[in-house]
């Protein structure tokens, strides 16, 4: 079945890399099978490019009208597990595993589960489906807080740079015997190989490099594969309490007067009670625990406290199915009932949602006055094309509008938000208000929740703080200030979430991790007018705190843009690194060295911004 896998993926190097920045070769993209074994599965993630309509035919990605003046680079095609060769090259015996980059994070979990024995990966990447390149290139992580980052598990990396020039960069630890090597990848020329005992950079070493390439926001060249340290299979026990923000402050032992005050006592409160189950709710001890997410509604402030630990032995199947259509239902149903005062039929749930449509809810009106509103609505949802985001501009717009004309009927403006939403965060979670939820399965099968395979509009930022600040940062910031002047207040829904991990600092010269640990928060939010205002207003008031120190950083892969080289130096990216530079003057080496005095093809405004 190995045979097969690798030969049903395609010819080996099909492509040649010293056009990849010209245009993709009509011929190259062959058949590959992302799931070994499961070779029945590979057609339906097969994708193709055709060069002369410049179109890439796939199930998702950039689709880009003709033209003789662009050229794209789709990762998505460098998808195969490499593995199979790898042998031939490797020089160490710590289990590492070899895959191209264009790989989605919830394939490679597959591939990696399908190996024998299974492997896995120690911490997530978050973001199913995000690319294996695309994750790691922007620091994305879990929230697993005492273990390394995926992104200080990349062992070496091949890169194309510009002028199409292949490098091999490993660090500290030895992975390839470089003269196979190059028997292998024949265009790595020995002065492209770069490892233990390089010194090409005063002052600097391989690792360096290797740290600053792995997290290199797409600026150094395109990623072609990755070699990462990874694991035999692992068992999750997962538990999911229910709670609000109060409440978790009373179980902490603290309060939102002494997170106000910048209390670095209260802060470690907080992050204590989320590290141990036992004082959260969700029983799991500190000493166990080995994951943390604490998930918050942001218009009526219900939290869910996220735990998790490591089985005792490999479970054979998942303890509990994942919530279904008639989970959604129950739990929405539930949490709209809490406010109702009128039904249709005998359904205070129903009842509700006409309410807050201002429609009728007595016969006469569904009758005679409001006829085929319920069709008229479906049907609209339906046509749109995207019934998700259509519904969630519908209840954005109908929440505002009932909060300016409506005032005597709170539980039909926000109100009516918060509860579907707590509603949703119930189905997700498996949860019910005053029930935890409680799910064992393989490691890659627990929490892998994700968008909708067209994704939804959206905005969304990610904030790196320091345990000693990051919970007055939330109090203060989102839910003193954001949360009660610009979304009550002011009448601007957010329909999202806020999110906080904790993980440990990262190696990486640039991962946004460089607290111990990286208490990140995270707001998610449906795209909408009011958004758009309150995720720009959070970001300008993120990169302008000073209230405490050390300064905040932002998530690479989410919204930065007015991140700039002046803030930056205030962080710790412009903190000393080694060799008399800082972080961002050692990674802005690295590039200069691997543009290898080419044309700086992967400078771009964001670059520019930035700084380096």
């Amino acid at each position: 079945m190995d045979r097969a896998s690798l030969i049903k993926k395609g010819t080996w190097q099909r492509q040649d890399f010293r056009d990849v920045l010209q245009g993709l070769n009509d011929s190259y993209p062959t058949p590959f099978d992302p799931w070994p074994e499961a070779v029945s599965r590979s057609a339906g993630t097969f994708t193709t490019y055709d060069q002369n309509r410049f179109r890439q035919v796939t199930r998702s990605g950039a689709q880009l009208p003709s033209s003789s003046n662009v050229r794209l680079i789709d990762t998505r095609t460098l998808a195969s597990s490499l593995q199979g060769e790898f042998p031939a090259i490797r020089a160490e015996p710590e289990i590492l595993f070899h895959v191209e980059a264009g790989i989605t994070m919830a394939d490679l979990q597959k591939v990696l589960d399908h190996q024998h024995p299974p492997l896995a990966f120690r911490a997530t990447g978050g973001s199913p489906g995000a690319t294996l390149a695309g994750a790691l290139s922007t620091a994305t992580h879990g929230g697993e807080f005492n273990t390394p980052l995926l992104v200080d598990c990349v062992r070496a990396v091949h890169i194309v740079g510009p002028g199409g020039e292949q490098w091999w960069i490993e660090g500290d630890t030895p992975v390839a015997d470089q003269a196979k090597l190059q028997q292998r990848y024949p265009k790595i020329d020995p002065a492209h190989f770069i490892g233990a005992g390089w010194n090409g950079i005063p002052g600097l070493s391989s690792q360096d490099v290797l740290d600053a390439v792995v997290v290199s926001m797409g600026t150094m060249g395109v990623i072609y594969s990755m070699v990462i340290s990874v694991v035999p299979q692992f068992g999750v026990h997962q538990v999911v309490h229910p709670t609000s923000w109060l409440e978790l402050l009373a179980a902490a032992g603290t309060t939102e007067k002494a997170l106000r005050a910048g209390d670095a006592a209260a802060n470690a409160a907080v992050l204590n009670a989320l590290m141990d189950g036992t004082i959260n709710g969700t029983g799991i001890s500190k000493a166990k625990n080995e994951y943390i997410d604490l998930a918050i509604n942001p218009l009526n402030l219900d939290c869910w406290v996220v735990n998790r630990e490591i089985t005792a032995s490999l479970p054979e199947d998942p303890n509990n199915a994942p919530a279904g259509i008639g989970d959604y239902m129950t739990a929405i149903s539930r949490a709209l009932q809490q406010h109702s005062r009128d039904g249709v039929l005998g359904q205070m749930s129903t009842g509700r949602i006409f309410d807050f449509l201002s429609w009728g809810t007595d016969l006469v009106n569904l009758i005679l006055h409001d006829p085929g509103a319920v069709t008229g609505l479906l049907q609209f949802l339906t046509a749109s094309g995207d019934a998700v985001g259509t519904g969630m501009g519908i209840g954005s717009a109908q929440a505002i509008l009932n909060k300016v004309n409506q005032a005597g009927n709170p539980d039909r403006g926000h109100q009516f938000l918060a509860d579907l939403l707590s509603g949703l965060f119930h189905a997700l979670e498996g949860t019910e208000p005053g029930k935890n939820s409680d799910y064992t399965a393989v490691s890659h099968e627990v929490g892998a929740i994700g968008w909708p395979a067209n994704g939804v509009p959206g905005r969304g930022l990610e904030i790196a703080l320091g345990p000693e600040n990051a919970f007055t940062f939330l109090q203060t910031v989102l839910i003193d200030d954001v949360l009660a002047n610009t979304v009550t207040a002011a009448n601007q829904p957010l329909l999202g979430y806020i999110s906080i991990r904790v993980c440990p600092r990262t190696k990486s010269l640039l991962g946004m991790q460089q607290y111990e640990p990286s208490v990140m928060i995270e707001v998610v939010a449906y795209r909408s007018p009011e958004s758009n205002n309150i995720m720009d207003t959070i970001q300008q008031k993120a990169v302008t705190w000073k209230l405490l120190e050390p300064r905040p950083l932002l998530h690479w892969g989410l919204e930065n843009d007015q991140v700039d080289h002046a803030f930056l130096v205030q962080t710790p990216l412009g903190a000393q690194y080694k060799a008399g530079m800082t972080r961002l003057e050692a990674f802005k080496a690295v590039r200069e060295f691997l543009r290898h005095g080419r044309s700086p093809v992967f400078d771009n405004a964001f670059s520019n911004r930035i700084g380096v």
